[in-house]
């Protein structure tokens, strides 16, 4: 790579940790968690990861194959989430995210959150976790951490592992015309996806 290129590579990676910064909560909370509508309680159970650019997730095939397991408490919460990643096999893996509920009754979404470990938040890796959307009907909650400075997690959770392309890209299409949220390198997991790469189903068996 020539000099040129290489302070240009500087140049856009610099931009790009510029264009965004941490929204506040009211910019981005939505009807949907108003406190009249909606508690943290209403998390609890599984969940299946249908898009998502989380950063700290190494591979696609992980942020493909994720599935959260909730649980809320009085003043905390936990979710394990278990991703797939084939190797020499296929194998899953079970991280544990931890955070703290929100303590503002106006705003039950705006938490904070970090890892987890023996059960309690890692408060050092703590940080904003904001749970902006979410709607029962559909089954589906959206939220938006921000990690450190330049880093930011968009995640679009489901009740149901096998959403359509369709559906998944229209949730994207609203989250990404609010025009402040870091929704780049996102990648979906729809239902032949699911079924395929995360299942290992074959091709020629599924029908969506």
């Amino acid at each position: 790579m020539r000099a040129g290129e290489v302070w240009l590579l500087v140049f856009i990676t610099l931009a790009h940790a510029d264009a965004y910064s941490c929204p506040d909560f009211d910019a981005i909370g939505q009807p949907g968690v108003h406190p009249s509508k909606w508690r943290q309680e209403d998390l609890n159970g599984v969940w299946y990861v249908v898009a998502t650019n989380e950063p700290t997730i190494p591979t696609d095939m992980m942020r493909k194959c994720g599935v959260l397991n909730w649980t809320v408490y009085t003043d905390e919460y936990r979710y394990t989430n278990t991703v797939t990643q084939m190797g020499l096999w296929r194998v899953n893996i079970t991280v544990m995210n931890a955070g703290y509920r929100s303590k503002d009754p106006l705003r039950p979404g705006n938490c904070t959150e970090g890892f987890g470990l023996f059960n309690r938040t890692v408060d050092v890796t703590a940080g904003p976790n904001m749970f902006f959307n979410y709607s029962a009907a559909e089954g589906f909650y959206m939220s938006y951490a921000c990690i450190g400075k330049t880093m930011f997690s968009y995640i679009l959770a489901a009740r149901s592992p096998l959403r359509s392309v369709e559906w998944i890209h229209e949730k994207l299409g609203w989250a990404s015309a609010l025009g402040i949220l870091d929704m780049e390198n996102v990648v979906i997991s729809d239902a032949h996806t699911r079924r395929t790469l995360c299942w290992g189903e074959s091709s020629d068996a599924v029908v969506v």
